[in-house]
């Protein structure tokens, strides 16, 4: 499955599981996966993946039962889910008082732990039969349908409606779901049988629908609200964390404890998983919950360790128990520096080095460097400066130095360094004598009024620039907004309006807009970055590329000092997030650019 990018982390995690029965049970139960390698090896990497994300559940005993049918009401909340509206279905069960199916009656009776996503797809127009039928098996036919509307496709789907299907059974498929299985083979959703049959009235088993729900996901992304995914590659695998490199960007994660890690269909442990692995990974928070190889590092034929003895274009020389061994550099080589990426000229003789070959040739290098600093630190933050930070752990407080490129993890998204505060408890993970990332496991508690400009809306978080410092705070269901003397809505805050906060607990409860932004000096452009200027650390200019008359042409745009990037799992006012050829919108207020959202 692929990722949206604008997909961004949120604070709840919703766990009602997709059920047999009519009651839900009251717990849910890790599955062992041991039936569906025993039954439906070939479904194991979409089964784990959309039981990791929480869109589909086990049963008591640890079964997935992967031959068993999935009935309409299973179906129609897992394509909920799939849409990222499992907040909107707790809303809508709470607020539901019947439904516009006519055996709502007994939904509700039945099925009360399904209300809310029978009604969100009802309001999402993925249902228009007069009945839901919710025990009854989900055939091939109306399944199709329901994941097409899903994924937005139902205005094709319409107008393939006299679509000539080639089916030896196209006789079979209903009239009105001809066009939805025209565009669902099209887009690769649904294929027919070697016997040239689609055998529409055939029943979907669960293990099907999570291959299907799999493929859905590979041509509209996925959004479930507290899980991200992404594609990268492995650049180390140390203990239980594992760091993954992503348009430049490196990030290291936890691995859960009952995170699931696929590799050739088979479920493996994380010692299976090598640097260089092309990867889907999926997050919850920062901690990795499930892991498919896409593409398998080179093979490894052969590996050494010692100290570096000598360097020379092409050439590194490994000294170990008194022997110096001279190896030939592949040109792809992959080289890591105290676990983090780096060049050839990042090496030092008299560092400690693993060397991996393939056919004689050196293409991995993971060197250390003598007397490193290299691990974790949690506790509590003692005092904070963006070059510096101080923690103190079990009475005893240690200062250090801050990377340029270090990331801050806050509510579940990147934030701002300068929302690390004093009293708020980390985990910083530290390479080459720097912290270089800083996951903030629980926050001080911050009440009273802040003000200042908003900087982004995301996900369940405001960006906010105030004296000089851009804060990122949360908000929740308690929030009231008032703009231009009116009550608002959460779309109407706009990037540059003037802000006061007032804060419990570090969540917004109140945001009254002061100066609403002058929508005249207020604009947004699309397109194609190109380059950028630095000074200090900070983007000065910016060139992308605009298409006017059909035409590329290169503009270049004055960015404000502190600007900020809007990246897939947070805010960020680091540059190196920028790559050639990325889509971008600048967010611009008087002539300057102040937001960066990466598309």
């Amino acid at each position: 499955m692929r990722s949206s990018t604008k997909l961004l982390l949120a604070v709840s995690v919703l766990s009602i599981g997709i059920y047999s029965g009519a009651a839900a049970p009251e717990a849910e139960a890790a599955v062992n996966y041991r039936d569906v390698k025993s039954e439906a090896a070939w479904a194991l990497a979409p089964v784990a993946e959309l039981v990791q994300r929480g869109i589909l559940t086990g049963y008591d005993d640890g079964t997935f039962r992967p031959n068993q049918t999935v009935s309409r009401i299973e179906t129609i909340t897992g394509i909920v889910r799939m849409m990222g509206k499992q907040d909107q279905a707790v809303q809508a069960a709470a607020a539901a008082k019947d439904l516009q199916s006519s055996d709502g009656k007994l939904i509700f009776e039945k099925y009360e732990w399904a209300v809310g996503y029978i009604a969100v797809a009802e309001k999402s127009g993925l249902l228009e039969e007069d009945a839901v039928n919710p025990a009854a098996g989900a055939e091939r036919w109306w399944t199709t349908m329901v994941l097409v509307r899903a994924m937005g496709l139902e205005r094709e789907a319409k107008r393939s409606m006299k679509a000539e299907l080639t089916f030896n059974d196209s006789g079979d498929i209903p009239a009105e779901a001809v066009g939805y299985v025209a565009v669902a083979l099209e887009k690769g959703l649904v294929t027919g049988y070697d016997d040239d049959t689609f055998r529409p009235k055939r029943k979907v088993s669960r293990a099907e629908f999570a291959a299907l729900l799999d493929r859905a996901g590979n041509i509209v992304p996925i959004a479930t609200s507290d899980h991200v995914e992404l594609s990268a590659t492995v650049s180390a695998v140390q203990g239980n964390l594992v760091t993954l490199t992503k348009d430049g960007g490196t990030n290291t994660f936890d691995v859960g404890q009952d995170a699931t890690i696929v590799r050739e269909g088979e479920l493996v442990g994380l010692n299976s998983i090598r640097a260089g692995d092309r990867v889907t990974a999926v997050l919850r928070g920062m901690e990795l919950v499930h892991i498919k190889v896409d593409e398998a590092a080179l093979n490894v034929s052969k590996e050494d360790r010692g100290v570096i003895a000598a360097l020379s274009p092409g050439l590194i020389a490994i000294e170990a128990n008194g022997l110096v061994t001279q190896y030939s550099v592949a040109d792809t080589v992959t080289i890591l520096r105290n676990a983090l990426p780096a060049d050839w000229n990042a090496l030092k003789a008299g560092d400690d080095a693993i060397v991996a070959l393939t056919d004689g040739a050196v293409v991995r290098i993971e060197a250390t460097s003598a007397n490193i600093m290299n691990g974790r630190a949690t506790g509590v933050v003692s005092s904070v400066s963006p070059t510096q930070i101080s923690i103190t752990e079990n009475g005893v407080t240690t200062a250090y130095p801050v990377s340029r490129d270090a990331i801050v993890i806050l509510n579940n998204s990147i934030g701002a360094w300068s929302s690390v505060q004093p009293g708020d408890q980390v985990t910083a993970l530290i390479a080459n004598d720097e912290v270089y990332h800083v996951s903030l496991t629980k926050t001080a508690a911050v009440s009273g009024e802040v003000t200042g400009f908003v900087i982004a809306v995301y996900g369940q978080q405001i960006a906010i620039a105030s004296n000089g410092q851009t804060v990122v705070y949360a908000y929740d269901d308690r929030i009231n907004l008032v703009r231009a003397g009116k009550t608002a809505a959460i779309a109407d805050i706009k990037p540059g309006d003037e802000v006061r906060l007032s804060l419990v607990d570090r969540t917004i409860i109140l945001l009254f807009v002061t100066t609403p932004i002058d929508e005249k000096q207020y604009y947004t452009i699309e397109g194609t970055y190109q380059n950028h200027l630095e000074f200090n650390g900070s983007v000065t200019e910016i060139t992308v590329s605009v298409v006017q008359g059909g035409v590329p042409i290169p503009r270049t745009y004055k960015v404000k000092s502190d600007a900020n990037v809007l990246i897939e799992t947070g805010i960020t006012n680091k540059p190196n997030f920028l790559v050639n050829h990325t889509r971008v919108e600048l967010n611009v207020a008087n002539n300057e650019v102040f937001l960066i959202v990466k598309k």
